[in-house]
């Protein structure tokens, strides 16, 4: 009981100073040292679920938390995989939670449905919905994605075919775990030099997905050794696919989202001429699943941008921004969209330790989380407005899954939530950005006398106005809901 007075105590300070945002904590998890992970499924009537595992590639058991809307936990429910089984995802609907496993035997892979109620123990059905014909057959991610109302979800499976060609089938099943349409895509491209990247479903079931397709003859500073092409599935068109022309120009990092408003799929991201690492500016391409023309647009960052981002002396040099990976684009009303992107690298650093007296030396990964940026581009293609928040997180591997940031987006605005620098990790900040592009950062957690740090990654946005993030709260694991009202 005093412990949550204390926490209680923390969030009455923390409504003093953002009163455009609540906070609600949780109790302590009673089945908390069971699980390494924890990771925020979703939410619907039932309430809100967390999934808790322990080996990160998602194989062996796990289990799944039900708290209410307030954060009160209800109960918890074992899950068991065989060694032959993984979970793919995990997901919410509005009639329960769908879990997608893959199950493998000697003959054939297949993908499994099964479907729960609102709680975690009550199975309603399991259904195999796609069986592979060989065991060799998936050798790649399975992607899914979701549409933006939860009525559909599309599952594409990499497979290949007699001649080893890259084959994707996509499955599309309602929020009641029926499958609706089922359609298979055979690429004149070896499967060994392919990899999905990117999927993406719109309300009306249509679905997309981006892959890789790397040219073995051509060396990695040539822009065309690699190659992005898009397959559209419908359910009276079938399956077609087209290549996004990047041949002449790196695609460094990209995103693919449903754009509910345009009925269309859009797919923006950072290009450059000189470097697959490098950001000179946004490209954005448009689709819509029945036809195959895209419509692409380039917009050069201007280079005052360049240099408060990489420094003045840099960008003279004509260099451009490196290492930014894109986190969150979401589509506008105005047809546009807004990217919000994070610089993120892995650095080795030397050590030197003695054995026996003699010197020894070995190197640890660092890892690097900066500086964000967020970007809003309009119907056109062009940069409308954009903003560097710097940002300094660094660590070995033990302390890394406290970097990088949450995002949850609102009708009328973008809100981050992330850890302060490396050497401040106690306080936790909370940035809003309008429409517009006025930004407004503050700290929404700075206790004094108890440590406190969320885990963004593991964190999800459950609604459009509210975000749950895992919160270490003196080495336990409790729960933080961050919920912005509208002015």
């Amino acid at each position: 009981m005093l412990h949550r007075t204390f926490i209680f105590a923390v969030l009455l300070a923390c409504i003093a100073q953002v009163q455009a945002q609540k906070l609600y904590f949780s109790n302590i998890p009673r089945l908390n040292n069971k699980a390494v992970y924890n990771r925020v499924i979703g939410e619907n009537a039932g309430g809100i679920y967390v999934l808790r595992f322990r080996d990160a590639d998602l194989r062996g058991g796990f289990y799944v938390e039900r708290y209410s809307h307030s954060l009160d936990f209800i109960e918890s429910e074992d899950f068991e995989l065989s060694k032959n089984e993984k979970l793919i995802r995990i997901y919410t609907t509005d009639s329960g939670l769908h879990y997608v496993v893959m199950r493998k035997n000697k003959e054939y892979t297949a993908i499994d449905l099964l479907h729960t109620s609102f709680k975690p123990g009550q199975l309603l059905g399991g259904t195999e919905i796609y069986r592979t014909s060989k065991l060799a057959a998936v050798d790649k991610p399975v992607m899914v994605a979701f549409s933006v109302n939860r009525k559909s979800t599309a599952i594409w499976v990499a497979e290949k075919d007699e001649k080893n060609d890259a084959a994707y089938t996509c499955i599309t099943v309602n929020d009641r775990a029926e499958v609706k349409y089922l359609h298979r895509c055979i690429t004149p491209f070896e499967s060994k030099y392919t990899e999905p990247s990117g999927a993406a479903v719109l309300n009306s079931g249509q679905s997309a997905l981006i892959f890789e397709f790397s040219h073995e003859g051509k060396r990695s500073s040539d822009p065309a050794q690699k190659q992005h092409l898009i397959i559209t599935a419908d359910s009276a068109f079938g399956t077609r696919f087209v290549g996004l022309g990047d041949h002449k120009y790196f695609l460094s990092d990209f995103e693919i989202v449903p754009d509910e408003f345009q009925k269309q799929f859009v797919i923006a991201g950072f290009y450059d001429y000189k470097k697959s690492t490098a950001a000179h500016g946004m490209v954005t391409l448009r689709c819509s699943a029945t036809d195959t023309l895209l419509h692409t647009n380039f917009a050069a960052f201007d280079r005052k941008f360049v240099s408060n981002l990489i420094g003045a002396k840099q960008e003279e040099d004509g260099q451009d921004p490196e290492n930014f990976f894109i986190r969150r684009m979401t589509p506008k009303s105005d047809g546009g969209y807004l990217i919000i992107a994070e610089y993120f690298e892995i650095t080795q650093q030397m050590e030197t330790f003695y054995l026996n007296g003699v010197p020894q030396t070995s190197s640890k990964s660092v890892y690097n989380y900066n500086d964000i940026i967020l970007v809003s581009v309009d119907s056109a293609g062009a940069v409308q407005w954009r903003h560097v928040i710097n940002k300094r997180q660094s660590s070995f591997a033990s302390q890394a899954h406290l970097h990088s940031l949450g995002i949850y987006i609102c009708e009328k605005s973008v809100h981050l939530v992330y850890n302060d620098n490396s050497g401040q990790n106690n306080r936790v900040m909370h940035v809003s950005v309008e429409d517009n592009g006025v930004l407004e950062q503050k700290i929404i957690l700075n206790p004094e006398n108890e440590y406190m740090a969320i885990i963004p990654l593991e964190g999800k946005q459950t609604g459009y106005n509210r975000f749950v993030t895992p919160l270490l709260q003196d080495r336990q694991t409790v729960l933080l809901q961050i919920i912005t009202q509208a002015p």
